[in-house]
């Protein structure tokens, strides 16, 4: 008997629990905040990859365009065990953006980007992290024997 009321229990604090919530709070996982005027966005906004193209740029690819101002605010971009020393919209492309960095080894580093928002100022969402290897330069070979 005391396994019926376990059974029959835990419906009734599931809906009790759904209940404190409105239709609206359970629909709106994965959007932004509301706009002024209380439209609600959803955020496509993404890093798409990173790649090391020297020993101190990396190039951060973006789903989309980006704003100039967020995408050149150094902190919003953190990469552990090196320092991002500056960021550059590309003038023609403006999904993509080269952060100048301390001096890369050849290892996997994590690019996390926070506060970088699209061109119509809708932040990054959960889609902010990539890993990228550092940049290795090319072996020399001896072409002459």
């Amino acid at each position: 008997m005391g396994n019926v009321h376990r059974y029959l229990l835990f419906p009734i604090l599931l809906l009790t629990l759904v209940s404190c919530f409105s239709r609206s709070d359970l629909l709106d996982l994965g959007r932004t905040n509301p706009e002024p005027d209380g439209v609600i966005v959803y955020s496509k906004l993404a890093v798409i990859r990173a790649e090391a193209v020297s020993n101190t740029d990396v190039m951060v690819y973006f789903s989309e365009a980006v704003d100039e101002r967020s995408a050149e605010t150094t902190w919003n971009y953190s990469i552990p065990n090196l320092s991002v020393i500056s960021a550059n919209r590309d003038d023609s492309e403006h999904s993509l953006v080269q952060l100048q960095t301390s001096s890369q080894s050849d290892i996997t580093y994590s690019l996390i980007v926070e506060g970088v928002r699209d061109i119509k100022q809708i932040p990054i969402g959960s889609n902010n992290r990539v890993s990228f290897t550092g940049y290795s330069s090319p072996l020399l070979q001896d072409v002459n024997p």
